[in-house]
């Protein structure tokens, strides 16, 4: 059986091939212990996009946001310093242990 932190790791990279495959740099924050697992920046027209991700895999058969309460709220906490940058989306993937897509929920303060 996988450690966490493989399946940890596992779902990270998931996230940054996905996101490098759209042009993204992409870099990992591994056993940081903060809200952000992945951090993204994607230069755009006169002004850099960046996303904060945190990523979570759940073996349930449906998302709830419920079942992440705790992952979401710190995520809103986090958000609060951002609320005034448009530029930054922060958000949470969470992979479904049979899915090969995640459910991306984008979190706001």
């Amino acid at each position: 059986m996988a450690s966490n932190y493989r399946i940890g790791y596992y779902y990270e990279r998931k996230v940054k091939n996905i996101l490098e495959k759209e042009d993204w740099d992409v870099w990992r924050s591994p056993a940081s212990h903060s809200p952000i697992d992945i951090i993204a920046i994607k230069p755009q027209k006169g002004y850099v996009k960046i996303k904060l991700i945190q990523v979570k895999r759940t073996s349930r058969e449906d998302i709830k946001a419920e079942y992440f309460k705790y992952d979401i709220d710190n995520l809103k906490e986090f958000a609060k310093k951002y609320k005034d940058c448009e530029n930054i989306e922060i958000e949470l993937w969470i992979f479904k242990k049979q899915d090969r897509n995640p459910y991306i929920m984008k979190i706001s303060s």
